[in-house]
């Protein structure tokens, strides 16, 4: 077990009684690293600025792919040794410590797996809006060149 933080944590916005909560800035802790997103601006979409949404998109899909891909290996090696310790002769305090962090450390880096599952397809589909409004907008040029 290495040691290391994994955690996401959102700061939920609006009143009591309000019908909308914003739960939109999230603070995600990988490895000791905390990452500050906002997924508001991480989604929103300028169709003013369509090819800057497009270069970005490309970009931050590949961080989350990364990142899905880090923290699934490293669930791999925390459950193979939550496996492994199972099957440990000795069991002391120490031992069982150490095997609720890594418990603790394996619900933790599957909250993380399947948030950025969620991450991922909500950019599958950001993707597709952004190609819909890329070809609106050529077919809007056309017609205006032809007009």
């Amino acid at each position: 077990m290495d040691g290391k933080t994994y955690k996401i944590t959102n700061e939920l916005h609006g009143l009591l009684g309000e019908s909308i909560i914003k739960a939109n800035k999230l603070k995600l802790t990988f490895e000791d690293v905390e990452f500050q997103i906002d997924l508001e601006t991480e989604f929103f979409i300028d169709p003013e600025n369509i090819v800057d949404a497009m270069l970005t998109h490309t970009t931050n899909f590949g961080w989350w792919s990364s990142l899905k891909f880090t923290a699934e290996e490293k669930l791999k090696q925390v459950t193979l040794d939550l496996h492994l310790a199972r099957g440990s002769t000795t069991d002391t305090a120490e031992d069982r410590i150490k095997n609720l962090q890594r418990h603790q450390q394996r619900n933790s880096l599957e909250q993380i797996v399947n948030f950025v599952n969620h991450v991922l397809t909500t950019y599958e589909h950001r993707r597709d809006i952004l190609k819909e409004i890329n070809k609106a907008q050529c077919n809007q040029k056309q017609n205006e060149r032809y007009n």
